[in-house]
């Protein structure tokens, strides 16, 4: 209501969606739909059409989880397309393969992830992808025991999965959950097949658990730099190549090594044993110093905020960080892109 006093409608209109997916999940429907009709009145007046497409998705999607199995096909029927890209295909074929299971129509709900999967495939689709591998790796194993076609689903969900963590993706949520399957798929595979097994993808982060937040801070620069003196043993030329003065990096050399972080003499190189880090920094080869550290920053945040639960008081506890501090570094990975708002 005060969105809408404030002449804020499209806003007002994304809330009251977000609002009535909140009583659907309480399973509150009549609240749900409530919730919903404002914002389609509100999309509807201002001819807002991918918020009416996203709305009538969040309303069948409501009446499936009622079990009104009709009105939501009904409802779905009502979705108009921009053409064969549209965003919202992969939300809608999803939505009619669930009703399709809940007919015990099988080939029909597979058929219809896979056409939403070519879709989401051509968007390239974080929000979609990976959850509609792991659907159809999942069911071609298990109810088709069909092994080609499941490691196939599987496999593609795991390379776009780990294609997005070297951008600086976590590996969370459906992404994570396909990258197991892949793996404990090839790794149960039958002896006789001549595909090489498959490793676990490596936790470049575990060292960060049960670490205050200054020394995961520190052991991070302190292999940054390692990683750096390896390929450029000039401190100015290597200064110049993180995008720092040279003052600025002796600064952080000077602090590194006042709290036990030994770096190698200038002029030299090492060799030592590599850092569970490495081959992540190794991702960050061509950016400055402030964009390598705000990347981490941001990767480790995720990584942390995930493994401690999602409760950001322990955060800020194990990190010895202010609670504002730990909401301000979390504020990210707590918002939600419209996008990716499906029902």
């Amino acid at each position: 209501k005060v969105l809408k006093k404030n002449n804020l409608n499209i806003l007002a209109c994304i809330s009251y969606r977000v609002v009535g997916k909140y009583f659907r999940m309480q399973q509150d429907y009549a609240s749900a739909f409530h919730y919903f009709d404002l914002a389609m009145s509100i999309a509807k007046q201002l001819n807002l059409k991918p918020n009416i497409k996203q709305i009538l998705n969040a309303q069948a999607y409501a009446y499936y989880s009622e079990g009104k199995i009709d009105l939501a096909e009904q409802t779905l029927a009502k979705v108009q397309l921009n053409g064969p890209l549209d965003s919202i295909i992969p939300i809608l074929k999803e939505n009619l393969s669930l009703i399709a299971e809940k007919q015990n129509d099988t080939k029909r709900a597979v058929q219809l992830v896979e056409e939403a999967l070519d879709v989401s495939k051509e968007l390239d689709s974080i929000a979609r992808l990976p959850c509609e591998c792991q659907y159809l790796g999942d069911t071609y194993k298990d109810h088709y025991k069909d092994y080609e076609k499941a490691e196939y689903y599987y496999q593609m969900g795991y390379e776009n999965s780990m294609r997005y963590a070297g951008h600086g993706i976590s590996l969370t949520g459906d992404r994570k959950q396909v990258v197991d399957s892949y793996v404990e798929f090839i790794k149960h595979k039958g002896k006789g097949s001549p595909q090489p097994k498959a490793k676990a993808p490596k936790d470049h982060l575990a060292f960060s658990q049960g670490k205050p937040w200054k020394e995961i801070k520190d052991i991070f620069q302190y292999q940054l730099i390692l990683y750096h003196s390896a390929l450029e043993s000039n401190r100015t030329r290597l200064a110049q190549k993180l995008g720092m003065p040279p003052s600025t990096l002796y600064s952080v050399q000077n602090r590194l090594k006042h709290r036990g972080y030994i770096l190698p003499p200038k002029q030299e190189t090492i060799n030592q044993e590599k850092h569970d880090l490495h081959d992540l920094i190794n991702q960050y080869d061509d950016l400055s110093w402030a964009e390598a550290n705000e990347i981490f920053e941001r990767e480790i945040m995720h990584y942390l905020y995930e493994k401690y639960g999602y409760n950001k008081y322990r955060m800020a506890n194990i990190l010895k960080l202010s609670y504002p501090s730990i909401i301000d570094k979390t504020r990210t990975l707590t918002q939600v892109d419209e996008y990716f708002l499906a029902n």
